[in-house]
């Protein structure tokens, strides 16, 4: 591709990349990051780290005016829509899933956040 590009053309491809690098800078480096987190975390640090509470909590805590930003009415693990009993677990980094596809996601492949990639301890 470059090969065949004209000289001004070619100086104006370089003229772009500071422009362009430091978004992919970033990007590159918080997966450089994310490689050296352990890989998955203990059942006991996820009951250390993780609040839970059942859907029809939260529900009651958003009618009583409490914000959740990140809410969504479904799970991102499994893609199932959240019931009313259903244990819910909330990340520290604000993002929701239920409890038991939470605790199945990280112990068997990562302790990163599957939305944001924060580390859930």
């Amino acid at each position: 591709m470059m090969a065949d590009m004209s000289d001004d053309d070619l100086r104006q491809y370089v003229a772009t990349i500071p422009e362009i690098l430091p978004v992919h800078y970033d990007a590159l480096m918080r997966l450089h990051d994310a490689d050296k987190v352990p890989q998955t975390v203990s059942v006991a640090d996820l009951n250390a780290s993780l609040f839970v509470d059942t859907f029809e909590e939260i529900m009651n805590h958003v009618l009583d005016g409490k914000s959740y930003p990140c809410f969504s009415s479904e799970c991102f693990v499994c893609l199932e829509d959240y019931n009313g009993p259903d244990a819910i677990a909330h990340l520290i980094c604000g993002h929701f899933f239920h409890k038991t596809c939470a605790f199945q996601y990280f112990e068997r492949y990562s302790r990163l956040c599957p939305i944001c990639k924060e580390d859930v301890l």
